[in-house]
């Protein structure tokens, strides 16, 4: 089994990220760890950075 994917929304004014479901989405397509940003005026999620990918 593969490592672990970690996916860290930041939402304005939260004081800690949340987990999203989609993290099993990027460690079936190999991510190790990425962090994305989370647009709420468009609900749109845009890649940050990638730690790591196989």
């Amino acid at each position: 089994m593969g490592a672990p994917a970690w996916l860290w929304i930041r939402e304005p004014g939260a004081k800690a990220p949340r987990w999203p479901a989609a993290e099993r989405e990027l460690a079936a397509a190999g991510f190790e760890s990425a962090e994305v940003e989370l647009d709420p005026a468009s609900d749109r999620i845009s890649l940050v950075r990638v730690e790591s990918a196989l």
